[in-house]
């Protein structure tokens, strides 16, 4: 009887042992961490070289685990916050600009279970775009047809703010490689002392520096040779020198290329004082005078 007591009692403790591995088998954590947010999200342009990479996740990382590769892994450092739920990638010193800089992470929670890859991929841009040309340059007098073209040292996202005395006569247009901005009259500038101010910013997002300039635009008439207008405007130029002269009390006339007659019975142009005659213009492109390419004969 004892011997069987005895058995017994071996028994019920090897069912309760193995009652409690079942159990603990039970409460094993066998759920992959989830990442919850990642700042700057992926794809995105970073516009700052000592910009933080911070990544948090839904329960609490080893932080022994941590593995970071990918063409920005050699400069960086990581660090995980007190309570293991987010983590932060910083740059040494700097990141190094470019595209397609990349990040892979890997990391485990507590219980060894394995986050899925985390891959990110930058571009990295910290350099503010400069206005490396704008014809006319400010301070110049111009035409009321003339265009301003702005030229920038890098490719610009095509998004522009205009303020100034001019900007409610203008429109924008961006060059196809985002390279140039050019601003011209909805049909004619207003003639006198002529301000703009022009805010964009580069792909990236990076601000050019704010870019300010001034015009004065003279009264200006404007002939061709194929012109039937009377009021000599850019969109009805008139045919004769002498019409455009008496048109204006001081001023500019603008003469596209061609040959032209005389008026009024006189073999000459009557001129007046504070007005001046400008030959050598491109027919139908104001902008462009080149006295040797578009010949104007009288």
């Amino acid at each position: 009887m004892k011997h069987k007591a005895f058995l017994s009692i071996i028994l019920l403790l090897l069912i309760g042992s193995m009652m409690a591995g079942c159990k603990n088998d039970t409460n094993k954590d066998l759920i992959a961490p989830n990442t919850l947010s990642i700042s700057p999200a992926d794809k995105s342009a970073i516009t700052s070289t000592t910009q933080d990479i911070i990544i948090s996740f839904d329960e609490i990382i080893k932080s022994n685990s941590v593995v970071i590769e990918g063409s920005m892994a050699s400069e960086s450092t990581s660090n995980l916050s007190e309570d293991g739920l987010m983590l932060t990638i910083s740059p040494v010193s700097t990141w190094t600009e470019g595209t397609d800089r990349t990040l892979t992470i890997n990391a485990k929670d507590k219980a060894g279970n394995p986050v899925s890859p985390i891959l990110l991929t930058y571009t990295i841009d910290g350099t503010k775009p400069t206005a490396s040309n704008t014809t006319p340059a400010s301070g110049e007098t111009i035409i009321t047809a003339q265009k301003i073209v702005i030229t920038f040292s890098e490719s610009m996202n095509n998004s522009v703010t205009i303020e100034g005395t001019m900007a409610s006569e203008a429109s924008t247009t961006w060059a196809t490689d985002g390279l140039s901005l050019t601003i011209s009259p909805k049909a004619e500038w207003t003639e006198g002392f002529k301000t703009l101010t022009i805010n964009t910013s580069d792909a990236a997002g990076n601000t050019a520096t704010e870019i300010n300039v001034n015009y004065t635009v003279i009264a200006t008439k404007y002939v061709t040779s194929t012109g039937n207008g009377s009021e000599c405007s850019v969109s009805l130029p008139c045919r004769s020198i002498n019409v455009a002269i008496d048109a204006l009390t001081y001023g500019r006339v603008a003469v596209a290329a061609g040959e032209y007659g005389v008026s009024y019975g006189t073999s000459h142009i009557q001129m007046k004082e504070g007005i001046s005659v400008y030959g050598g213009y491109k027919a139908n492109d104001w902008n462009v005078r080149d006295s040797k390419t578009y010949i104007t004969t009288i």
